[in-house]
């Protein structure tokens, strides 16, 4: 057995390795056991370095028992992990682990273990990256808001394309659209999930304000209590983005009693329908940022039906003036903004670039200087997923759905960790205490607690 790099190393790929597709990702609780067993291998192996006169022969073991491993959770065999106390009965020639390391610190494991045919798989092991299970971990000041040992749970299934999470504070329970569906979700984490509107206008984002322009007639209050909090929480609207509809309405009715009773803010940008009204956040001041890409459009950029040039990032003013704030993103789809309001992102979908964009903004909320945050580079032909919809945590650390899962990001554009699911990430959400975040991916309806 020839062995080039260090038991890190070796850890590393072994946890790389057992996340790998050929390792069917999707069988969390195989993986976690998997990877305390791994853990422990190399725990013990620490201790037989130090104690043991024939330190090589008891680290090769412990090696071979590690290969074992990776092959068995490869056929989610879990008989084998009985076999961690029994280490003279993988001394046989029957399992072996190569290992070598080339000029770029790209790791190749090949794993034979005595069955018709060979397991055969290839990962890239990086200095600076550390991967625990679906965790991939590129900055270890991920770790003070990542919890690797919590694991994605899935809360819901069977949904056509589940989207635009928002956190209810007041109910505490998510809504979330399914847009082909045309109907929007709540998920109360005491009592499941239920339909809470049948007719979404097939809505995508959904945002909720106290916006004076959101509130009906029947609203019993005046314009000047508006700035109380007290106030604002009895008059929060659900505002939807309804995208095959192409345009942003307002739900009349309160939350606590939905209907399919709408209002629209605003449909055309200087005569023109927009494209399809995607995703929006909302400033404390009262304004929307969107954005406008051709998704809910049926041939979407060349669809006979688009009356606009171009895909937007809008601005709707608290006294519903729609400005133009950036015209040059081929795909714009997710936006958030920063703690303090200062900054916003926006999430380009455009496979050719797929990045992430920020913008600098003033206390009147214009925009004064465009960035990219951060672009992916050499995006697999092969991805799940592209930059879509993405929040940020009071930390300013911004959460974004994109290519395998989800990315975090500090404020200036470095990449933090990685989450690797095994469906399209599609947005997310927090709740009130930001101890969990909520996935929306593809028929899913994800969750995973954070620190």
């Amino acid at each position: 057995m020839m062995l080039n790099h260090s038991n890190v190393k070796l850890y590393r790929l072994i946890v790389r390795w057992v996340e790998s597709p050929m390792a069917q990702v999707g069988k969390h609780q195989a993986i976690q056991k998997a990877e305390c067993i791994v853990r422990a291998v190399i725990k013990r192996q620490h201790q037989s370095d130090v104690q043991s006169s024939n330190s090589k022969k008891t680290v090769d073991s412990y090696k071979k028992l590690a290969a074992f491993l990776i092959f068995s959770v490869s056929l989610l065999s879990v008989n084998a992990y009985a076999l961690i106390d029994d280490v003279p009965v993988l001394q046989s020639e029957k399992f072996d682990l190569g290992l070598s390391q080339d000029d770029e610190s790209v790791s190749h494991a090949r794993v034979d273990a005595g069955v018709k045919g060979n397991v055969d798989t290839r990962v890239e092991i990086k200095e600076d990256v550390t991967r625990y299970g679906v965790y991939e971990i590129f900055d270890q000041s991920a770790l003070a808001i990542l919890d690797v040992n919590k694991p994605i749970e899935q809360l819901a299934t069977g949904f056509e394309w589940a989207e635009g999470p928002v956190w209810v504070k007041q109910g505490e329970y998510l809504l979330f659209s399914d847009i082909p569906a045309n109907k929007v979700f709540k998920y109360d984490p005491k009592h499941g999930l239920s339909i809470y509107l049948s007719n979404s206008g097939y809505s995508n984002g959904l945002v909720l304000g106290a916006n004076s322009s959101f509130r009906s007639n029947s609203d019993p209050i005046n314009s000047t209590a508006v700035n109380s909090t007290a106030v604002k929480s009895k008059l929060d609207r659900l505002v939807l983005l309804q995208s095959r509809s192409r345009q942003i309405a307002v739900m009349n009715t309160q939350l606590n009693d939905p209907q399919s009773d709408y209002r629209i803010l605003v449909s055309q940008y200087e005569g023109k329908r927009l494209n399809s009204p995607n995703d929006g956040v909302l400033t404390s001041f009262g304004d929307i940022f969107f954005t406008d890409p051709p998704y809910g459009l049926p041939q979407q950029l060349d669809d006979p039906n688009k009356e606009l040039a171009f895909q937007g990032v809008y601005q709707l003013t608290v006294g519903n003036e729609l400005r133009l704030i950036d015209d040059a993103i081929k795909l714009p789809n997710g936006i958030a903004l920063s703690p303090d309001e200062n900054t916003l992102y926006v999430a380009a979908s455009d496979p050719d670039r797929p990045a992430w964009y920020q913008y600098s903004l003033n206390v009147e909320k214009p925009v004064n200087h465009k960035r990219v945050l951060y672009e992916v580079a050499d995006l697999d032909p092969e991805h799940k997923g592209l930059p879509d919809g993405l929040k940020v945590h009071p930390s300013g650390v911004i959460f974004a759905t994109g290519p395998q899962g989800i990315w975090l990001f500090n404020p200036q554009g470095k990449l933090l960790a990685k989450i690797h699911l095994d469906s399209i990430a599609a947005n997310l959400a927090f709740n009130t205490d930001f101890s969990t975040v909520y996935v929306t991916a593809h028929h899913q309806l994800l969750a995973f607690d954070i620190q």
